[in-house]
């Protein structure tokens, strides 16, 4: 059987297309498995930068808690103020460095991502790694003061 494109500029014939050939499918087995390792890369991406916003968000509520004791001497109440007052102060700088980054025009070439800032986040770029982190360390604070007022 032949096939004979209708432009006359682009003929293109094309014998013995009964043939079933198996490896026709393959690519598009590869690119679904590629897309779905990508997924499940994003999705690993986007639960680890809130937990490590987390963790950095609950060492500056400690370090602080702990200077709030010092300084008020030995008063909770002052101590988890302090703590509070510091984690919002901490979330506004971090929004003002994102805030920051996102004025600056273009993206960084693949080749000046740092390798190590990659082996944390394989599909997320700094910006969207820094919005996420900036996420934990929100939830935490909110949690924090949810624990004061309540």
């Amino acid at each position: 059987m032949k096939y004979t494109d209708d432009n006359n500029w682009n003929s293109d014939c094309y014998s013995n297309m009964d043939n079933n050939d198996t490896n026709v499918n393959d690519t598009n087995d590869i690119n679904s498995n590629g897309n779905a390792r990508k997924v499940l890369l994003l999705v690993g991406d986007v639960i680890h930068a809130p937990l490590i916003g987390g963790v950095i968000g609950l060492l500056f509520k400690i370090v602080f808690f702990i200077i709030g004791l010092l300084i008020g001497t030995g008063d909770i109440i002052i101590a988890f103020e302090a703590s509070r007052n510091a984690g919002f102060i901490v979330i506004g700088l971090l929004t003002f460095i994102l805030a920051g980054m996102f004025l600056t025009n273009g993206k960084k070439k693949e080749e000046a991502v740092n390798p190590a800032f990659k082996r944390y986040f394989a599909i997320l770029g700094y910006k969207s790694a820094l919005l996420l982190i900036i996420l934990g360390v929100i939830i935490v604070s909110f949690a924090f003061d949810y624990l004061l007022f309540h």
